[in-house]
């Protein structure tokens, strides 16, 4: 019994020498690991900020972005005066739209202003009139008054005189009166002409910026409705390079680094720029891929670059190689 017992002990002891020592070890692995961790950390870090060009991929971009061609009304293209590729300038024609009833509506306006027009001349002609009659009988009424002062004229013909011509005043203040309301719905009528020219000009569709006509998506003939997007100008007056870092040399970039620009193709310099942003946060996803298969996620700090010297002309959309100095 005495013997199991010992030998139960020694067992039990060498089970906890063993942990113990296996313990041991393993702290002293991990500790190895981490120390050399820690190392290659240090040896990557200063790998990384001992290189003093950073190479990114750039896409050519219009500083301002895009404006969209819009109708403020509906109509029936009737004329389309560009073409993708064409340069603009703010305010010049670049659709017309027709509305069959826009005609119509002209010519109803145009006749109601003739109209009253003519009842305008009509109540002028009878108002002068009146006017005459109303003279005569004024000095009709003077005559009676001093023939009467002379006992050479009747009171009943005095007041007859006196009457007639308070008649003839109420009558020519009628039609002034007629007159002012008439010149007034002429007046009226001129607005509503306006109104019609103005909505006539609503059917031209003006380019709302100067730049370059990126993208026109309307045909001859096509019904558009109100505010419907008929193409896009891009201004190409101020571009910028948007250009991608990826995350290992996120925090070497700063606005006011000088930039190298290289074609994509030729592997030729073709200009120097500068860094005008640099974004506060990493991206998920490029914005160099136009399909989501294109190439998988990667973290990079997206920046802009303002081209200075350029020995050709910048295509928009056009990849460039963007060469960082960060030294």
């Amino acid at each position: 019994m005495y013997q199991q017992k010992l030998k139960m002990k020694n067992t039990t002891n060498k089970i906890i020498i063993t942990l113990v020592y296996s313990l041991t070890l393993i702290s002293s692995l991990s500790c190895s690991n981490e120390k050399k961790n820690q190392e290659e950390n240090t040896n990557v870090n200063a790998i990384i900020h001992s290189v003093d060009t950073i190479v990114a991929i750039g896409k050519v971009q219009s500083e301002y972005g895009k404006y969209t061609i819009a109708s403020n009304t509906s109509g029936i293209v009737s004329n389309i005066f560009i073409s993708e590729g064409d340069q603009v300038e703010k305010g010049q024609v670049l659709l017309l739209l027709s509305n069959p009833y826009q005609s119509v509506d002209k010519e109803i306006a145009y006749s109601k202003l003739k109209t009253r027009q003519d009842e305008v001349e009509i109540t002028k002609k009878d108002l002068d009139q009146e006017k005459v009659q109303l003279d005569f009988l004024k000095n009709k009424l003077a005559t009676s008054k001093i023939l009467f002062d002379k006992n050479a004229e009747t009171k009943e013909n005095l007041i007859l005189d006196q009457t007639n011509y308070t008649k003839q005043k109420e009558r020519v203040r009628s039609l002034e009166s007629q007159l002012f309301s008439k010149e007034s719905l002429v007046k009226e009528q001129l607005l509503e002409i306006n109104k019609t020219t103005i909505t006539a000009k609503q059917f031209e569709i003006h380019a709302p910026n100067a730049g370059l006509i990126s993208d026109l998506n309307v045909n001859l003939g096509q019904f558009v409705n109100e505010t419907q997007s008929l193409g896009d100008i891009t201004d190409i007056n101020q571009l910028i390079i948007e250009a991608e870092v990826d995350e290992l040399f996120a925090d070497l970039v700063k606005i006011g680094q000088k930039v190298v620009l290289t074609s994509i193709n030729t592997k030729q310099q073709i200009g120097e720029g500068e860094i005008i942003y640099t974004s506060p946060i990493l991206a998920n996803k490029s914005i160099l891929y136009e399909n989501a298969n294109e190439a998988e996620d990667r973290r990079v700090r997206q920046i802009k670059i303002k081209p200075l010297h350029t020995s050709m002309t910048l295509l928009i959309n056009a990849k460039i190689e963007c060469q960082i100095k960060t030294k």
